[in-house]
């Protein structure tokens, strides 16, 4: 007796994460002792101290997409199930405002520590964040009985491509106090 059966599945999902800016930035670790005290948690963009513009918030977007296909056969006394599946998982970060430059305003708080007074712009780690994951799967498997003995075999082939780029191209612009914003831009109206 032989038979064939053949099912296939696919799937697709889609969902995003609101997130505030990122509270790590790479600024130096002679220039984090200076500005924040060396902790980013204590006097960074999130703490008590710092006041974040709405567009410094960023999205964290799932999307999964997966194929599978499989084949169910029987010959005889023989069964046989070939496997095959694709997966990909995209996870980049993405906000509602376009690209923007970064602007962090530190100011002294009288103790030697600059916290981050204002912080407004694209959170510096969302352009050019992403992840993605490419999975390719193909197993087979055969199994048949004889008398008291079950005998089973089988293969696994197995393919993952990982991509995770971190492109730091959001410029970062920061300034100690509001004196030299002023002026910055009062030179940018006249130009």
């Amino acid at each position: 007796k032989t038979y064939h059966k053949f099912n296939i599945r696919f799937t697709k999902s889609n969902r995003k994460a609101n997130s505030g800016a990122s509270n790590s930035r790479n600024i130096g670790t002679n220039q984090q002792n200076n500005i924040y005290n060396g902790s980013n948690s204590a006097y960074g963009s999130n703490s008590a101290y710092g006041m974040s513009a709405l567009s410094t918030r960023y999205y964290s977007e799932y999307r999964f997409t997966s194929l599978a296909a499989e084949l169910n056969s029987r010959f005889g006394n023989w069964n046989n199930t070939l496997r095959g599946t694709y997966s990909f998982q995209d996870q980049p970060r993405s906000n509602e405002y376009g690209d923007q430059p970064t602007v962090e305003i530190v100011m002294n708080d009288g103790q030697g520590h600059f916290p981050t007074w204002a912080f407004m712009g694209d959170d510096v780690f969302t352009a050019g964040n992403l992840s993605q994951t490419k999975n390719f799967v193909l197993t087979d498997e055969l199994s048949t009985t004889i008398g008291r003995h079950h005998l089973f075999a089988g293969s696994l082939w197995h393919r993952e491509l990982i991509l995770i780029p971190l492109l730091l191209t959001t410029p970062l612009y920061r300034f100690r106090g509001l004196r030299l914003l002023r002026h910055l831009l009062r030179e940018a109206r006249r130009l």
